[in-house]
């Protein structure tokens, strides 16, 4: 499903060690379009985009420039097509989670709590168990209003990463 959400076709999806047929993608992908029709509007979107200025943009106005879509091979341009959706999606994540630390890190100043790191769209804190209720309201406000559609935050604790459980206020 993602592949296909990030611009893949029929054949990406028989290649990519699905071990699905190129006939069942074709009719797999053909139930996806119906199912999600906002990912052909997107799609559509990221092309034309492209085409009239050569790159695409984050939601945030970041820009990466995928001068292959001007090329005269069609199969160089349904690549550039691909690339400009996973660059969209990928930069606006990366966007998202970059303004979100910035503004945990401003928020932590007078705690004892540090930001450690982040994995993908994760972000790890070293938190004492008294800043923890305060904490997770810092960190999960740090997410709400960077988009104009509210986004999901999971929050779980725990001693180390393995012991790690869904969080609840005490």
């Amino acid at each position: 499903f993602l592949a296909w959400y990030y611009g893949g076709n029929e054949r990406t999806l028989a290649t990519i060690d699905t071990h699905i047929r190129g006939s069942d993608a074709r009719r797999g992908i053909g139930q996806l379009g119906i199912a999600h029709p906002a990912r052909g509007a997107f799609v559509e979107t990221v092309e034309g985009s492209l085409k009239l200025n050569g790159y695409v943009t984050s939601l945030y106005g970041r820009k990466r420039w995928i001068p292959s879509i001007y090329s005269p091979d069609r199969t160089q341009k349904a690549e550039a097509v691909r690339m400009g959706a996973n660059a969209v999606i990928q930069m606006t994540a990366a966007d998202i989670i970059k303004i979100a630390l910035r503004c945990i890190h401003d928020s932590l100043n007078g705690y004892q709590s540090k930001l450690i790191l982040t994995v993908h769209d994760e972000v790890v804190l070293d938190c004492p168990m008294n800043e923890v209720d305060k904490v997770v309201d810092i960190v999960v406000q740090s997410f709400k209003g960077l988009l104009s559609i509210e986004l999901p935050v999971e929050v779980k604790v725990g001693l180390n990463w393995g012991a790690m459980e869904a969080y609840h206020e005490t």
